[in-house]
């Protein structure tokens, strides 16, 4: 899901480089729609039909490598005439921690960790924009609402947004979904009606592309793929695109470029000589993109219609089109391994713990090693399809040897019964010849006591075969 994901948010950022020359609002649509998209990817997965596209390398198996792996999963090694190549792929031991997390457990706490983290960060922003909404005066009369209820009427608003004077000085965010609060900085009554019909006509435009809504949504969205840079970028993007396509409203209103550049500049100095507050939503006069909007300005001959529905009906029409057919995209190329698995017993039908068990390619002599866990069961996964050559080996036991054949995606049960091994030895005793006639006048008899074995600890296990005694 994450890499198709990140395809969607790749096709939007390459279609908006395409269309640089073409308005920002229809390029923030585009990053819009694909961030929507992205975010209902592992939702589409199951339930779009699935299509699938093989890129014809056969069984081809990776290049010699050795790997130590504890789990049950087996990492494919590959050989060359004359070349053996051996991978050997270790369970945990018997004796182990139990309680230690596994690599996948890990990277889902860590994933877990990182989407709690960016969550609380917004979470915290909200809660701190209504602190600071608790704290601040609303302004009912003078000429920041009279001109507010210009703009939204010019605009075809029902009613203006919520006017909130703070105790920051710089402080200027417009912030809400069904009543939305434009929050001024401290000492704003103080501007001239020119500024405040120019900050009034940007922030009104934030309020009808309801930009901190899909602002807000686009964060989310960026915490469950946290760490994904390509979802970090499109989001940054999306909110440069957001502030350009209301300066573009604004220009649109009839305010010159030049006037309109110069009260964000002096704003931006303005706001400069304090502490920025920080909060989850749009500063007008962020200094990361200051440079970039104020060139935009400036040049006439940008494109500045604003987007309407049926474009942006467009818009998510077409990128639906491509995300669904990614959603049931499934690339392999003799990606259906197959599997072996069982269990290893003694003659008694008792579990062997911690044998060796290896599966040798036949054509590639590639080699696949694991161990049995604690109750005796193994598995080979990500085996390509082939012949081999099956051996168990166990201490005290005879070697088992078998040819396997295993299917493409076959999971075939293999269990394993081994039987006692035999000994064979020869004890040679000598004798000097000088000490030979003393031995014949006395002789004496040294004892020896014989360790006893060792019984099994649980009946259920197996193996608990020792070395002969002799006497």
């Amino acid at each position: 899901a994450t890499i198709k994901a990140s395809l969607i948010v790749v096709v939007a950022l390459a279609a908006t480089r395409i269309m640089r020359r073409r308005s920002a609002g229809l390029r923030h649509s585009v990053l819009a729609a694909a961030v929507a998209c992205a975010a209902t990817m592992p939702l589409l997965g199951p339930v779009t039909p699935s299509w699938h596209v093989d890129l014809g390398i056969g069984s081809t198996v990776a290049a010699p490598t050795a790997t130590s792996y504890t789990g049950g999963a087996a990492i494919s090694g590959s050989a060359t005439e004359g070349n053996e190549a051996q991978t050997i792929i270790a369970f945990e031991r018997p004796n182990g921690n139990p309680g230690r997390p596994s690599g996948g457990n890990a990277l889902v706490l860590l994933w877990i960790a990182g989407l709690a983290a960016g969550l609380g960060l917004l979470i915290v922003g909200v809660c701190r924009l209504r602190w600071l909404e608790s704290r601040s005066m609303r302004v009912v009369t003078g000429p920041w609402v009279r001109i507010a209820e210009d703009v939204a009427r010019r605009h075809g608003l029902a009613r203006p947004p919520i006017l909130l004077e703070s105790e920051r000085p710089a402080l200027l965010v417009t912030w809400g979904v069904r009543r939305p609060r434009i929050i001024l900085p401290a000492g704003a009554r103080t501007w001239t009606d020119d500024r405040i019909r120019v900050v009034l006509a940007q922030e009104i435009a934030h309020v009808l592309r309801r930009d901190w809504l899909l602002q807000t949504a686009a964060e989310v969205v960026r915490c469950v793929y946290w760490f994904n840079p390509i979802l970090w970028i499109a989001c940054a993007q999306m909110r440069q695109e957001s502030e350009q396509a209301c300066d573009d409203t604004v220009l649109q209103a009839g305010i010159d470029g030049r006037v309109y550049a110069g009260h964000l500049l002096e704003i931006a100095r303005l706001f400069r000589r304090h502490r920025a507050a920080w909060v989850p939503a749009a500063a007008i006069a962020h200094r990361s993109s200051l440079e970039r909007r104020v060139c935009a300005m400036l040049n006439s001959r940008l494109d500045r219609k604003p987007v309407t529905p049926l474009t942006a009906l467009a818009v998510t029409a077409a990128l639906v089109s491509i995300t669904i057919p990614i959603a049931g995209l499934s690339v392999f190329a003799q990606t259906r391994f197959a599997t072996v698995s069982g269990t290893a017993t003694d003659e008694t039908g008792a579990v062997l713990v911690n044998a060796t068990l290896a599966l040798s390619n036949v054509r590639t002599q590639a080699k696949y090693e694991v161990r049995t866990d604690q109750s005796g069961a193994f598995e080979f996964v990500g085996l390509p399809a082939g012949d081999y050559a099956f051996e168990a080996r166990v201490l005290g036991f005879e070697p088992l040897r078998e040819d396997v054949t295993v299917g493409v995606g076959e999971s075939l049960q293999k269990n394993v019964a081994l039987k006692i091994g035999t000994v064979q030895e020869t004890i040679t005793v000598t004798v000097d010849r000088e000490q030979q006639g003393a031995s014949r006048q006395g002789s004496r008899v040294v004892t020896a006591r014989a360790p006893r074995p060792r019984p099994c600890p649980n009946p259920a296990v197996g193996g608990c075969i020792g070395p002969p005694l002799k006497v």
